[in-house]
């Protein structure tokens, strides 16, 4: 194959490659997409477990987030699913020490069954939200700053 051939059929796949980043960015802008972010208090249904964050509570380099869970159908860990993000990091729910709420982490709530229990999270910068994920879906709560 001559050089010209190669060099022909390089400009043809840039090309190509161009036509194929603009159809996706014209693609990308019609859709809008919203986060529906809850607020302290407010209810939500994900993958049919019924889930409030009833308050936060700040402890040195703790957040302290106090949530309740109804489920349709037995949850075996009440502290799986649940996230802090904030400032760009995700952190994942630790056990609370010495609290007068119990501790999600390693409750396990029947089917029809009401725990309240309280999650711990490393804070971080910024406006945090806390993140419930359960059967491909997910939820969003405002704590305040």
């Amino acid at each position: 194959m001559s050089t010209r051939r190669l060099i022909l059929a390089a400009l043809l796949c840039g090309l190509a490659i161009l036509v194929a980043g603009g159809l996706q960015l014209v693609r990308l802008s019609g859709s809008d997409t919203v986060v529906a972010v809850a607020r302290v208090g407010e209810s939500a249904s994900v993958a049919g477990v019924r889930a409030t964050v009833l308050g936060q509570e700040l402890a040195g380099p703790l957040v302290l987030v106090t949530v309740r869970l109804e489920p349709g159908t037995p949850v075996a860990d009440a502290a799986a699913g649940w996230a802090l993000n904030a400032g760009g990091l995700r952190a994942q729910a630790q056990p609370p020490a010495g609290r007068s709420i119990a501790p999600c982490r390693g409750a396990s709530v029947g089917a029809g069954a009401t725990l309240t229990c309280e999650l711990a999270f490393t804070g971080g910068e910024g406006r945090p939200t806390v993140s419930y994920s359960t059967g491909g879906q997910q939820r969003l709560w405002a704590l305040g700053g």
